[in-house]
Protein backbone atom coordinates (compact mmCIF):
# COMPACT_ATOMS: atom_id res chain seq x y z
CA UNK A 1 0.00 0.00 0.00
CA UNK A 2 1.32 3.45 -0.91
CA UNK A 3 1.51 5.38 2.36
CA UNK A 4 1.71 8.69 0.52
CA UNK A 5 -1.60 8.31 -1.29
CA UNK A 6 -3.75 6.05 0.92
CA UNK A 7 -6.95 7.47 2.37
CA UNK A 8 -8.79 6.47 5.52
CA UNK A 9 -10.79 3.35 4.84
CA UNK A 10 -14.51 3.61 5.55
CA UNK A 11 -16.43 0.33 5.76
CA UNK A 12 -19.32 0.21 3.32
CA UNK A 13 -21.82 -1.31 5.70
CA UNK A 14 -24.70 -0.09 7.80
CA UNK A 15 -23.94 1.63 11.06
CA UNK A 16 -23.04 -0.38 14.12
CA UNK A 17 -26.27 0.97 15.60
CA UNK A 18 -28.40 -1.15 13.29
CA UNK A 19 -30.01 -4.34 14.57
CA UNK A 20 -27.99 -7.04 12.88
CA UNK A 21 -25.36 -9.64 13.61
CA UNK A 22 -21.81 -8.60 14.38
CA UNK A 23 -19.79 -10.31 11.66
CA UNK A 24 -16.33 -9.87 10.24
CA UNK A 25 -15.80 -7.51 7.33
CA UNK A 26 -14.25 -9.22 4.30
CA UNK A 27 -11.78 -6.35 3.95
CA UNK A 28 -11.02 -6.07 7.66
CA UNK A 29 -7.35 -6.84 7.08
CA UNK A 30 -6.98 -3.87 4.72
CA UNK A 31 -8.71 -1.60 7.22
CA UNK A 32 -6.38 -2.74 10.01
CA UNK A 33 -3.35 -2.17 7.79
CA UNK A 34 -4.46 1.39 7.14
CA UNK A 35 -4.94 1.95 10.86
CA UNK A 36 -1.35 0.84 11.51
CA UNK A 37 -0.02 3.12 8.78
CA UNK A 38 -2.04 6.04 10.10
CA UNK A 39 -0.71 5.46 13.61
CA UNK A 40 2.91 5.46 12.46
CA UNK A 41 2.37 8.47 10.22
CA UNK A 42 0.24 10.78 12.35
CA UNK A 43 0.25 9.67 15.99
CA UNK A 44 3.73 8.72 17.15
CA UNK A 45 5.42 11.60 19.00
CA UNK A 46 2.39 13.86 18.47
CA UNK A 47 0.09 15.56 20.99
CA UNK A 48 -2.89 13.37 21.86
CA UNK A 49 -5.64 15.83 22.85
CA UNK A 50 -6.11 17.38 19.40
CA UNK A 51 -4.81 14.50 17.30
CA UNK A 52 -7.62 13.64 14.88
CA UNK A 53 -5.96 10.42 13.73
CA UNK A 54 -5.68 9.14 17.30
CA UNK A 55 -9.31 10.02 17.91
CA UNK A 56 -10.28 8.12 14.74
CA UNK A 57 -8.23 5.07 15.79
CA UNK A 58 -9.77 5.08 19.26
CA UNK A 59 -13.21 4.96 17.64
CA UNK A 60 -12.36 2.50 14.87
CA UNK A 61 -10.48 -0.13 16.87
CA UNK A 62 -13.38 -1.28 19.09
CA UNK A 63 -15.50 -1.51 15.94
CA UNK A 64 -12.89 -3.83 14.42
CA UNK A 65 -13.00 -5.97 17.56
CA UNK A 66 -16.78 -6.09 17.46
CA UNK A 67 -16.80 -7.16 13.81
CA UNK A 68 -14.39 -9.94 14.76
CA UNK A 69 -16.87 -11.13 17.38
CA UNK A 70 -14.57 -10.01 20.21
CA UNK A 71 -17.31 -8.08 21.99
CA UNK A 72 -15.79 -8.40 25.47
CA UNK A 73 -12.47 -7.02 24.24
CA UNK A 74 -14.34 -4.22 22.45
CA UNK A 75 -16.19 -3.31 25.65
CA UNK A 76 -12.98 -3.35 27.70
CA UNK A 77 -11.23 -1.11 25.17
CA UNK A 78 -14.10 1.39 25.19
CA UNK A 79 -13.90 1.57 28.98
CA UNK A 80 -10.17 2.24 28.71
CA UNK A 81 -10.69 4.98 26.12
CA UNK A 82 -13.32 6.65 28.32
CA UNK A 83 -10.94 6.49 31.28
CA UNK A 84 -8.10 7.87 29.13
CA UNK A 85 -9.97 10.99 27.98
CA UNK A 86 -11.39 11.51 31.47
CA UNK A 87 -7.91 11.42 32.98
CA UNK A 88 -6.60 13.76 30.28
CA UNK A 89 -9.29 16.30 31.14
CA UNK A 90 -8.57 16.08 34.86
CA UNK A 91 -4.90 16.73 34.08
CA UNK A 92 -5.20 19.72 31.75
CA UNK A 93 -8.89 20.80 31.91
CA UNK A 94 -8.97 20.98 28.12
CA UNK A 95 -12.61 20.81 27.04
CA UNK A 96 -11.60 19.00 23.84
CA UNK A 97 -10.96 15.96 25.99
CA UNK A 98 -14.59 16.07 27.12
CA UNK A 99 -15.74 16.27 23.51
CA UNK A 100 -13.54 13.25 22.78
CA UNK A 101 -15.55 11.33 25.38
CA UNK A 102 -18.78 11.53 23.38
CA UNK A 103 -18.01 8.95 20.67
CA UNK A 104 -16.70 6.13 22.91
CA UNK A 105 -19.59 6.66 25.33
CA UNK A 106 -22.17 6.38 22.54
CA UNK A 107 -20.32 3.41 21.04
CA UNK A 108 -20.44 1.66 24.41
CA UNK A 109 -24.20 2.24 24.51
CA UNK A 110 -24.48 0.71 21.04
CA UNK A 111 -22.39 -2.29 22.04
CA UNK A 112 -24.52 -2.88 25.14
CA UNK A 113 -27.64 -2.80 22.98
CA UNK A 114 -26.26 -5.14 20.32
CA UNK A 115 -25.03 -7.65 22.92
CA UNK A 116 -28.33 -7.56 24.85
CA UNK A 117 -26.80 -6.10 28.00
CA UNK A 118 -29.99 -4.26 28.79
CA UNK A 119 -29.23 -3.42 32.44
CA UNK A 120 -25.86 -1.96 31.49
CA UNK A 121 -27.46 -0.06 28.61
CA UNK A 122 -30.12 1.52 30.82
CA UNK A 123 -27.60 2.38 33.55
CA UNK A 124 -25.25 4.14 31.14
CA UNK A 125 -28.12 5.84 29.32
CA UNK A 126 -29.59 7.18 32.55
CA UNK A 127 -26.43 9.19 33.11
CA UNK A 128 -25.74 10.11 29.50
CA UNK A 129 -29.20 10.85 28.11
CA UNK A 130 -30.20 14.50 27.86
CA UNK A 131 -33.47 13.88 26.06
CA UNK A 132 -35.35 14.75 29.26
CA UNK A 133 -34.08 18.30 28.67
CA UNK A 134 -31.85 18.38 31.72
CA UNK A 135 -28.96 20.80 31.53
CA UNK A 136 -26.30 18.25 32.45
CA UNK A 137 -25.05 14.89 31.32
CA UNK A 138 -22.31 12.53 32.45
CA UNK A 139 -19.44 11.43 30.25
CA UNK A 140 -17.21 8.97 32.02
CA UNK A 141 -17.03 10.24 35.58
CA UNK A 142 -17.35 13.88 34.58
CA UNK A 143 -20.50 16.02 34.51
CA UNK A 144 -20.80 18.22 31.42
CA UNK A 145 -23.29 20.84 30.22
CA UNK A 146 -24.19 22.67 27.03
CA UNK A 147 -21.82 25.52 27.77
CA UNK A 148 -18.85 23.17 28.02
CA UNK A 149 -19.65 21.06 24.94
CA UNK A 150 -20.85 23.91 22.74
CA UNK A 151 -22.20 22.72 19.37
CA UNK A 152 -21.32 19.14 20.32
CA UNK A 153 -24.17 19.24 22.85
CA UNK A 154 -26.55 18.79 19.92
CA UNK A 155 -24.51 15.81 18.70
CA UNK A 156 -24.82 14.21 22.12
CA UNK A 157 -28.56 14.93 22.18
CA UNK A 158 -29.19 13.39 18.77
CA UNK A 159 -27.04 10.33 19.56
CA UNK A 160 -28.76 9.59 22.86
CA UNK A 161 -32.18 10.14 21.30
CA UNK A 162 -31.24 7.79 18.47
CA UNK A 163 -30.03 5.06 20.83
CA UNK A 164 -33.07 5.40 23.09
CA UNK A 165 -35.45 5.05 20.16
CA UNK A 166 -33.58 2.06 18.76
CA UNK A 167 -33.69 0.42 22.18
CA UNK A 168 -37.45 0.94 22.44
CA UNK A 169 -37.97 -0.58 18.99
CA UNK A 170 -35.70 -3.50 19.82
CA UNK A 171 -37.72 -4.22 22.96
CA UNK A 172 -41.05 -3.53 21.15
CA UNK A 173 -41.79 -0.64 23.52
CA UNK A 174 -43.64 1.35 20.89
CA UNK A 175 -45.70 3.39 23.33
CA UNK A 176 -42.51 4.57 25.02
CA UNK A 177 -41.14 5.69 21.66
CA UNK A 178 -44.30 7.64 20.95
CA UNK A 179 -44.32 9.24 24.40
CA UNK A 180 -40.92 10.78 23.71
CA UNK A 181 -42.60 13.13 21.29
CA UNK A 182 -44.18 14.88 24.27
CA UNK A 183 -40.81 15.63 25.89
CA UNK A 184 -38.33 16.29 23.10
CA UNK A 185 -38.15 19.79 21.56
CA UNK A 186 -40.20 20.50 18.44
CA UNK A 187 -37.00 20.79 16.41
CA UNK A 188 -36.27 17.07 16.83
CA UNK A 189 -39.81 15.81 16.25
CA UNK A 190 -39.52 16.47 12.53
CA UNK A 191 -36.07 15.01 12.15
CA UNK A 192 -35.43 11.60 10.59
CA UNK A 193 -34.02 10.28 13.84
CA UNK A 194 -37.50 10.47 15.37
CA UNK A 195 -39.67 9.93 12.30
CA UNK A 196 -37.90 6.65 11.46
CA UNK A 197 -38.88 5.31 14.88
CA UNK A 198 -42.34 6.88 14.94
CA UNK A 199 -43.55 5.15 11.76
CA UNK A 200 -43.10 1.52 12.96
CA UNK A 201 -44.38 2.52 16.40
CA UNK A 202 -47.60 3.87 14.91
CA UNK A 203 -47.93 0.83 12.68
CA UNK A 204 -47.82 -1.63 15.56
Amino acid sequence: MNTATCNYYKPKLKRLTEKRDLISLPNLEDWCEEMCLAFDRNVINQSSSSNKTLHWLFNAYPLVLAYQGKTQESELFLHRVIAYWSDKFLQDENNQNLINLIDPTINLLRLYKLTNQHSAFKKLMSGTAIIDNTSKAKLGSISVNKEILGEKWNSLYVATLDETLKYYLLKSKYNEALKLKETIPQYYRGKNVYIEAEIPSLSD
